[in-house]
């Protein structure tokens, strides 16, 4: 049921060539039928991140362009008004509408959008801001003014504001929500306008300086997890324990939620720790909005095929036909602990030795955008890329490097499973060379894998981990990864196609924050070693051996996704929290 006079900005910085190449999250939103029902009118604003791109580029192929001084567009009555702005702030504006496309049924979703180019704004309002935000919420600007992520953040906020009164934005209907702390400056600036009554949310994805205090330290999740529970329980918060890790501007701008009308955090687990940051956050009301899926019904004949491709890939590559398939779909290597899936398979190569099975692992992780179709062409034929890798470019760099050196240590050891490392932004025929099945997707192996491993040290939800799941496949979780409570809240307990690790657990080894502290890489690795070696004996016990039981995880796996999906997420959290809004907005 639409919300009558609605109207829901999203701020993001994620517009990755001026198409909504955006996270999960906004994606799962916009291409939502709940929240089409519910929301009567979106914009999303971002910043124009190159005047020089073709004017394509801008809203995308299928985009439509209403006003940009850049391509001398204006067809909108808004042109004088966008040209004044333009003058007095010394920015550029595209603004008109881009087409969303469903990631599994492909329906366009038209969205209203507005990108700003901010590189060259008036200084003396960009001050002028800086001053304010000092004055009213403590932010020390002079401090990260050189980078220019903070800047440009900071730059967008009265861009932003003059172009969203412009468009009638501005008033007691709207919402305006930051899908990342760049654009808190925005929200705050918005609470800042006399005689403007817009509700601003803040949406908690992640907690940056939390993600690199756990990458950074040894211990990992395993001493954080540990030390923030004490913390909590002794009223003490992250610059107090961890100190200079705490001073960037990412921090800074985490906190700076804390002003903001609400706070809506991607599971509980995010929301204790945010409350870690900051005083102001201890007591603040924070929503949960868990990320959704938008899986397609499949039967087991369609399960089947798609596990058939992966293992023909495995013959051509390696010349064998796998009798299981095991998969670990990443882009952010660092935190994603690879390790962990070795460990895991080196225990449980020992079993399949025992039986006669043999695996596969397509460990398909990058920290570089889409490598081009033709280098990937170049290196199969060079040297046999993906089952050998050089390092440099087109292939291996920066934390590609060492995952390798692992991958190759493994495949050395090991009997009846070999690790595949495809370190490329994609899964097909077109981006992934010669050798792959014809007619190959990234759906395939999503739904055609037994088991998807998601046992990052870092992990604020992972959805897109438990796609696999609504397919039938088993997905291996760390107990830390925001989903494991959305079971709780959707299956009441862990479903049968899940299997949840808990590296945090340490025993009373550890009863104060300073012993805490000290958990470094040799008692992390006494953890692993024993989880992953319980978690193998699990793995093995679950994996269907029989048709009938493949079934049954196919139909656990799909109710499970109905309860997950994007349109039951959206009416069950973020409709009640607009209504809400409005609710005290009118009061």
């Amino acid at each position: 049921m639409v919300i009558h006079g609605t109207t829901a900005v999203h701020l993001t910085d994620e517009i990755f060539d001026q198409t909504l190449n955006c996270h999960h999250a906004l994606e799962g939103w916009l291409t939502s039928e709940a929240y089409h029902d519910s929301i009567e009118r979106s914009i999303v604003v971002a910043p124009l991140l190159t005047s020089q791109s073709a004017r394509t580029h801008r809203l995308g192929p299928e985009g439509e362009i209403l006003y940009s001084t850049l391509d001398d567009i204006n067809n909108t009555e808004l042109g004088p008004v966008f040209d004044r702005i333009e003058a007095h702030l010394k920015i550029k504006l595209v603004y008109g509408f881009q087409t969303v496309l469903h990631p599994i049924t492909r329906v366009p979703s038209r969205i209203e959008t507005l990108l700003l180019d901010v590189r060259h704004m008036n200084r003396s309002i960009v001050n002028t801001f800086k001053r304010e935000l000092f004055e009213d919420f403590g932010i020390q600007s002079h401090r990260f003014e050189h980078l220019w992520q903070y800047e440009q953040s900071v730059r967008l906020a009265p861009a932003a504001m003059a172009a969203l009164e412009a468009l009638n934005a501005m008033d007691d209907m709207t919402t305006i929500i930051s899908h990342n702390y760049t654009s808190v400056p925005t929200l705050l600036c918005a609470m800042q306008k006399p005689l403007c009554h817009v509700t601003t949310v803040f949406c908690a994805h992640e907690v940056p300086s939390i993600r690199e205090i756990v990458e950074a330290h040894p211990g990992h999740d395993t001493m954080f997890y540990n030390v923030m529970g004490q913390a909590l329980r002794e009223n003490l918060y992250i610059d107090e324990v961890f100190g200079e890790p705490c001073h960037t501007f990412q921090h800074t701008l985490t906190q700076a939620a804390s002003h903001c009308h609400r706070i809506l955090a991607s599971g509980h687990n995010v929301a204790r720790e945010m409350r870690f940051l900051d005083p102001g956050l201890q007591n603040k009301t924070m929503d949960i909005m868990y990320d959704g899926l938008a899986p397609k019904k499949i039967n087991l004949a369609e399960r089947h095929h798609a596990r058939n491709k992966l293992k023909a890939y495995c013959e051509e590559l390696l010349s064998y036909t796998p009798d299981w398939v095991f998969s670990h779909v990443a882009k952010r290597i660092k935190s994603k602990a690879l390790w962990r899936d070795l460990r895991v398979l080196s225990a449980l190569d020992r079993e399949f030795l025992d039986t006669g099975q043999t695996g596969v692992m397509y460990m398909v992780c990058t920290d570089a955008t889409r490598r081009p179709a033709r280098d990937i062409l170049q290196m199969e034929v060079n040297y046999g890329w993906p089952v050998a890798h050089r390092e440099g470019l087109p292939d291996l760099i920066g934390d590609e490097i060492p995952v390798f050196d692992l991958v190759q240590a493994f495949n050395a050891r090991a009997r009846n499973i070999k690790v595949l490392f495809i370190n490329q932004d994609g899964f097909d025929t077109e981006t992934c060379g010669q050798h792959m099945p014809t007619g190959m997707t990234p759906a395939d192996l999503r739904q055609g894998t037994d088991v998807e491993f998601c046992l990052s040290i870092y992990e604020p939800f992972g959805s897109s981990q438990l796609e696999p799941m609504a397919y039938g496949g088993l997905c291996v979780l760390n107990q830390t990864c925001g989903c494991t409570e959305f079971f709780e809240a959707v299956a009441q307990g862990v479903p049968q196609n899940a299997l949840i690790a808990d590296y945090t657990n340490v025993g009373d080894n550890h009863p104060n924050i300073e012993d805490a502290l000290r958990i470094g890489q040799s008692q992390r690795d006494q953890v692993e070693q024993t989880v992953c070696g319980e978690l193998a004996e699990k793995i093995w016990a679950r994996l269907p051996k029989t048709d009938a039981e493949s079934q049954a995880l196919l139909e656990t796996g799909s109710h499970l996704a109905e309860q997950m999906h994007w349109n039951t997420i959206i009416r069950n959290y973020l409709y009640p929290m607009l209504q809400n809004n409005l609710v005290s907005t009118h009061r």
